[in-house]
């Protein structure tokens, strides 16, 4: 499994194989596509006895992508040991759960709101967005056009996935909605189920076909006017939808790591569960993805 990894992320251009040592000291190609530029400017450098690559910058073919500072060091890890993410279960100690709200059906989408302590959330096949404080439910927004995901803005407006209208909508303080996007280039999103706002006020969000399948059942390929479930990136202040990735064959959840470094994007078509970490590049688009684990599927 290791070996195949290596080949797939490029190292054999490095000379590299799994369990041996290789002198990387006078600089090789790391990344596969760097691999077969005319020049080396992707390095693999020793620095006080600690294994470093080279600063990813968006074009490594050229002169002046040549990375101009190293990335955070390689850890060691000794042949057979496991870096990935323990299965076993993880209790807080003395925690609690308190019961908040009941009879309710396909909660997504739950965001805290510190300003005015309150939950909100949506429930999908009721068509509503509700809001949860102490003294109990009560309706947030309805009709919530099938609302999923629902993040907030930097500056406190919501941005809510309407998977039943297929598009992405901003609702601000006072509860005055607007679309923002409701497709990319001309053809009609899926149905948009979850998004993140990264720190520079881009929306970066996933597109799956659930919504079309829950509205339209075995006929929704026809309504279907893209290709695949990808991966997109809005900016407001643009107005611009950017295509993000289209390797995913059902991408669903996504977060961004604290250093908005990663995004995180969890796949969950049935036989295809896993969680994939993309890099993000300076540029704002998605770099080199690593698998992060499987989720295998469970049946009764």
């Amino acid at each position: 499994r290791d070996s195949e990894v290596i080949k797939e992320l490029g190292f054999t251009s490095c000379n590299l194989d799994y369990g041996e040592r290789t002198d990387v000291t006078g600089g090789c190609s790391f990344i596969a596509s760097v691999a077969n530029c005319k020049e080396d400017y992707d390095l693999v450098t020793i620095k006080d006895g600690m294994l470093y690559a080279g600063e990813r910058t968006e074009n490594m073919c050229v002169p002046q992508g040549r990375p101009k500072s190293h990335g955070s060091p390689f850890k060691r890890v000794q042949h057979g040991e496991s870096n990935a993410i323990s299965k076993e279960n993880t209790f807080v100690k003395d925690a609690a759960l308190t019961l908040l709200a009941n009879d309710l059906q396909f909660l997504e989408g739950p965001i805290w709101d510190s300003k005015n302590d309150r939950l909100i959330f949506s429930e999908v096949n009721t068509n509503t967005l509700w809001q949860w404080r102490e003294d109990g439910v009560s309706e947030f927004l309805k009709p919530s056009f099938y609302a999923g995901g629902n993040t907030f803005e930097n500056n406190g407006n919501i941005i809510s996935c309407q998977g039943g209208a297929r598009r992405l909508t901003r609702i601000d303080t006072a509860g005055n909605t607007k679309v923002l996007v409701d497709n990319y280039e001309g053809k009609k999103f899926n149905s948009p189920n979850d998004a993140v706002v990264k720190s520079d006020g881009t929306i970066w969000f996933t597109d799956p076909d659930y919504g079309l399948l829950a509205v339209y059942g075995e006929n929704a390929e026809e309504f279907k006017e893209l290709d695949g479930n990808y991966v997109y990136r809005y900016d407001p202040q643009t107005n611009t939808t950017t295509l993000l990735c289209t390797t995913l064959s059902k991408p669903n959840g996504l977060a961004f790591s604290n250093d908005e470094t990663i995004l995180y994007v969890g796949n969950s078509a049935e036989g295809d569960r896993k969680i994939m970490a993309f890099e993000v590049l300076p540029s704002n688009i998605l770099g080199i993805a690593k698998l992060v684990t499987t989720i295998a599927s469970e049946t009764s």
